[in-house]
């Protein structure tokens, strides 16, 4: 009888502290941490409603949390080298300077919002070869994806074979992946548009939440309690 009160008295112990680490501990240190958004796009100088859109996009994420520092990367000035190895950097990671800095500007980012042009419904190559030139950075990050066409272009074809590739790269794909078609330079967002980005960003914020950092210390502290039980239990044995 003895043995049994104890080892449950050990078990509530553990159900104790991992409810304060999981809803006390870890909710404080999410709150405190400093956060980055990565918004990659083309041209965005060239296009002003891509502009706007992107101006909007960071706003958004300014008003949901301060603490979230909202970058921009224009893949039309880092010109990264075009991926011409023999094997892919799933195997054999790419040294070049470059793709390295381009690889800590991934490893960096919380998440990822594309902003994408729709070409002859598919996406510029040049979105392909900076997916390409890096393996491991993508996995298990939030993506957020946004599309859109100057024309009135069908853009399913379009939309699902990004988030194909999205899929192989191992990412957390923020659904449904946003289409805007029929889109003018001088185009604003409309409050369709305005409402879906703000769902989709508020999705995004969420699912940057649940970061592997955070995943791999609620996986530790589980781990580290039911080795103290099982050691206790067979010791009372």
């Amino acid at each position: 009888m003895k043995k049994m009160f104890s080892i449950i008295l050990v078990i509530i112990f553990a159900i104790v502290v991992f409810c304060f680490f999981d809803w006390i501990i870890i909710p404080r240190m999410k709150a405190q941490q400093q956060k980055q958004f990565l918004i990659i796009a083309d041209n965005v100088q060239a296009n002003p409603f891509k502009k706007r859109l992107i101006e909007h996009i960071a706003q958004e994420i300014a008003q949901k949390n301060a603490k979230i520092e909202v970058k921009i990367s224009d893949l039309a000035t880092l010109s990264l080298p075009q991926l011409s190895a023999r094997v892919s950097p799933a195997q054999a990671p790419t040294v070049e300077l470059k793709v390295k800095e381009w690889a800590d500007q991934i490893n960096a980012a919380h998440a990822i919002i594309f902003v994408i042009p729709n070409y002859h419904r598919g996406y510029p190559a040049i979105f392909k070869n900076a997916i390409d030139l890096i393996w491991e950075p993508w996995h298990t990050k939030p993506v957020m994806m946004i599309g859109y066409s100057l024309s009135n272009e069908d853009g399913i074809n379009f939309i699902q074979s990004f988030n194909d590739v999205l899929v192989t790269i191992k990412t957390e794909q923020i659904k449904p992946l946003i289409y805007m078609p029929n889109i003018a330079q001088e185009s604003t967002l409309n409050p369709e548009m305005q409402l879906a980005v703000t769902c989709e960003i508020n999705q995004l914020i969420d699912s940057s939440n649940q970061s592997n950092y955070f995943k791999k210390m609620k996986n530790a502290i589980t781990t580290h309690l039911l080795r103290i039980i099982l050691k206790f239990i067979n010791r009372k044995q």
